[in-house]
């Protein structure tokens, strides 16, 4: 029988996306990722791509099996509440290229299975290893409680350009019976931070910032 795709992004395999070549490509994801893979992401040297999330969408990139940038420019603009300008549940390395990355949604406050939570919006959220050691990455988050680079495991930098702005205030609600805050910050990371070259500017000038 034949299996149904569930269609993840504007531009959506279920399999690996690796770019080639010279050439530019502009995506807006209206009602979900701009760009989606259900594998890895690999972007090369020579390769433009611009994406477009509105508050209708969800994040820019997604990758559920790692992001390998090895050069290239990538522009990402978000505005959906708790999107992300990134969002990649394996290991991302930059090696190249120039990233630059907008968010200004704000946090996204939902129900699952009957209890509450908070997701906050970040210009790269990461679920493994995040590694750069080349390129020049670029990010300014605006919305409450935004997040510049968002990690639960490692984060090592070896090289490279990093310039990060938050500008948002703490994001606060009630979850549960409980009050809660969610304050932005540049970089927050789950578990070791090793840097050992390049340069790193970070700027947080929201109330309560990080």
């Amino acid at each position: 029988t034949e299996q149904a795709c569930d269609q993840k992004g504007t531009l959506f395999s279920e399999g690996m996306i690796e770019f080639c070549g010279i050439g530019s490509l502009e995506v807006t994801g209206n009602n979900n990722n701009a760009i989606a893979s259900d594998d890895y992401i690999t972007i090369p040297d020579g390769i433009t791509i611009t994406t477009h999330t509105p508050a209708t969408g969800s994040n820019g990139i997604k990758a559920k099996g790692g992001l390998y940038i090895n050069g290239g420019a990538l522009s990402i603009d978000v505005a959906s509440a708790g999107g992300r300008g990134i969002r990649n549940n394996g290991a991302m390395e930059i090696n190249g290229g120039v990233i630059n990355i907008t968010n200004s949604g704000g946090c996204l406050k939902e129900t699952v299975d009957g209890i509450e939570n908070v997701s906050s919006a970040a210009g790269i959220k990461c679920d493994s290893t995040f590694i750069m050691s080349g390129g020049t990455l670029t990010i300014n988050c605006t919305g409450d409680g935004g997040k510049g680079i968002n990690n639960t495991q490692d984060i090592e930098i070896f090289g490279g350009l990093i310039d990060i702005k938050t500008s948002g205030d703490c994001y606060e609600t009630t979850l549960n019976g409980v009050k809660d805050t969610t304050s932005a910050a540049c970089i927050k990371g789950g578990m070791k931070f090793l840097m050992t070259g390049g340069t790193v500017t970070l700027n947080s000038s929201g109330d309560g910032g990080k």
